[in-house]
C-alpha cells in the first residue's frame, strides 16, 4: 500500500518538474499563443469607428519623400493639414531615434557660412588692429578713438547677425 501511495505522489511531482522545464525553455509560450489565437476566433470583431483614420507611412511614402526618418517639418505640415480637415487628436507610433535631415542646404552650412564668418571676422580683426596702430602712431587722437570703437562694435554686431 505504501508503494502505491508513493507512486501516486511521484507522478504529479514528475509532471510538475516537466512543465517547469518546458516553461523555463519557452516551449509553453508557443502553445499558449496558439491557444489564445484559437480563442480569438470565437470573439466578435470590435465595431469600426468611422471617425478614426489610420494613416500608414509605408515604403512607398518614404521613397516618395526620400528620407527616413521623415523630417519633423513634413510631419508638422501633415498635422496642420489634418487640423484643417477637422482632426482633433493624433496619435503617433514612431520612434525618432535618428537625427532628422537638415532643413537647409548642408553645403551652405558646412562651406559657405564658415567662409563668410572667416572673411568677416578677418576684416574685423584687421580694423581693430588698424585702429590701435593709428592711435599709437598719433594719426587718431585718443579722444576721437571712441567714435571708431562704436563703428567697430556696429561692424561686429552686423557680422554676428
Amino acid at each position: 500500500m505504501k508503494k502505491k501511495v508513493s507512486l501516486m505522489l511521484l507522478a504529479p511531482i514528475c509532471f510538475t518538474f516537466l512543465f517547469m522545464i518546458l516553461a523555463l525553455t519557452g516551449f509553453t509560450n508557443v502553445l499558449e499563443f496558439r491557444i489564445f489565437d484559437s480563442f480569438l476566433k470565437f470573439r466578435p470583431s470590435p465595431p469600426e469607428d468611422s471617425s478614426i483614420m489610420l494613416i500608414d507611412i509605408d515604403d512607398q511614402a518614404v521613397s516618395t519623400i526620400g528620407t527616413w526618418p521623415i523630417s519633423r517639418s513634413i510631419t508638422g505640415d501633415g498635422l496642420m493639414l489634418l487640423a484643417e480637415m477637422g482632426a482633433r487628436q493624433a496619435v503617433f507610433d514612431i520612434e525618432y531615434t535618428d537625427k532628422s535631415p537638415r532643413g537647409v542646404n548642408s553645403e551652405v552650412i558646412e562651406t559657405v557660412i564658415p567662409e563668410l564668418l572667416e572673411s568677416n571676422i578677418g576684416q574685423l580683426q584687421y580694423n581693430i588692429s588698424s585702429l590701435f596702430e593709428a592711435v599709437s602712431a598719433g594719426y587718431i587722437p585718443v579722444e576721437e578713438a571712441s567714435e571708431y570703437i562704436e563703428d567697430l562694435v556696429d561692424l561686429a554686431e552686423n557680422t554676428k547677425e
